[in-house]
């Protein structure tokens, strides 16, 4: 794999993570008030549709081959979402 094609790789897990970390705190409100049976129906959707938009994405930068430190970037990208709306929550309220 390419030098070009592993940054790209690492853009899009990272940018990937952020996404799917505010699309869950966008919908959390909306999912929390539903009953619990489906609770876990809209939330196996949500994880599904987003786990297949990661390969395809996936398969259209490198052709499908999965590394492990990809999980890593989602990961650092769904905690500096956190970072950054808990920021701005805080700086909406005062």
């Amino acid at each position: 794999m390419s030098l070009k094609v592993q940054i790209i790789y690492i853009l899009y897990s990272f940018v990937f993570g952020f996404v799917f970390s505010f699309f869950l705190d966008w919908n959390y409100p909306y999912i929390n008030k539903l009953k619990r049976w489906l609770k876990m129906v809209a939330i196996f959707f949500l994880t599904l549709n987003f786990a297949l938009l990661y390969f395809l994405g996936i398969y259209k930068i490198n052709y499908g081959i999965f590394h492990p430190y990809s999980l890593f970037l989602i990961f650092a990208g769904a905690l500096l979402e956190i970072y950054f709306t808990k920021k701005y929550k805080k700086k909406r309220k005062s």
